[in-house]
């Protein structure tokens, strides 16, 4: 049980997974999702297929953005 509490410890604060260097680049993505929707919504003729797809896109990429916001949080030196 000890060992066990050490290697998590260890994980968390030793080797932490750095998802702050994630941020600009799951930033980016949800910000190009939003983008391609709004082009898709203000288009001729969207279509409901393709905006339900666009939909579940910027749902993911927001997501994303939003974990790796919560977990770098969590690591140590984030300001």
């Amino acid at each position: 049980l000890i060992g066990c509490l050490i290697a998590f410890g260890g994980m968390v604060w030793l080797w932490p997974q750095w998802q702050s260097g994630l941020l600009k680049k799951n930033a980016h993505d949800a910000l190009e999702a939003d983008q391609q929707a709004i082009r898709l919504i203000l288009s001729a003729d969207p279509k409901a297929p393709a905006l339900a797809y666009q939909r579940m896109r910027v749902n993911q990429a927001h997501n994303a953005l939003y974990n790796s916001l919560n977990q770098a949080m969590q690591e140590p030196g984030f300001n």
